[in-house]
């Protein structure tokens, strides 16, 4: 896997790099501007916490992602082509922790973190989802209860999470990317909505 930690920009996909040729990609000319290569299934001397965007992220010795506000509002990047800066080491990423701070969650963020196990707590003064931020994250369980002040929800943004059994969307969300028009595009999976908007 590939992951280019220092860009959140659309990017053309890459192919895999293959255990035992990591050398020779690290010394291609080509692929000098990624800071991070590693063979597939393992995450190399990749970096486990840096900053992007306005937020800044960490994997602990528990493998868990924490995710705070470094500056700004706490606006955290879209990721483009499914990854973002952690991504290199989603197959060791068990637990996700957002802190109070950050604002909002860029597309593609945690797209398919699928060791992530438990329960799925978001911050207060979230107003934002990414398009697919949590996708395929099929190991959050139970009740998810977006904050209130929430008022974006994008497409697809929990598409996949089927280990979730309700959703308590808040009075807050007024604007959803044109997906209240069916629950299937937001979450993709049998359950229970409760909400003050009409789905």
């Amino acid at each position: 896997m590939v992951t280019d930690v220092k860009a959140a920009q659309p990017q053309k996909a890459l192919p895999p790099i293959l255990a035992g040729s990591v050398d020779i990609y690290i010394n291609d000319y080509g692929w000098n501007g990624f800071k991070c290569i590693a063979a597939i299934g393992t995450s190399g001397d990749c970096p486990t916490s840096g900053i992007s965007g306005e937020i800044s992220w960490r994997i602990n010795a528990s493998n868990t992602l924490i995710i705070s506000r470094n500056n700004g509002n706490g606006v955290m990047p879209d990721y483009y082509s499914n990854v973002g800066p952690w991504a290199v080491h989603r197959n060791s990423i068990t637990a996700l922790v957002i802190e109070t701070g950050v604002t909002s969650i860029g597309a593609h963020a945690f797209y398919n973190l699928t060791n992530i196990s438990g329960s799925l707590t978001l911050p207060e003064g979230l107003t934002s989802i990414g398009y697919r931020a949590f996708h395929d994250c099929n190991g959050f369980t139970g009740t998810l209860t977006l904050p209130q002040g929430l008022t974006i929800i994008n497409e697809y943004a929990f598409s996949g999470c089927s280990g979730l059994t309700e959703v308590i969307i808040p009075n807050s969300v007024t604007g959803t990317r044109n997906i209240m028009s069916s629950k299937k595009k937001l979450f993709n999976a049998p359950l229970l909505i409760t909400c003050g908007v009409v789905l």
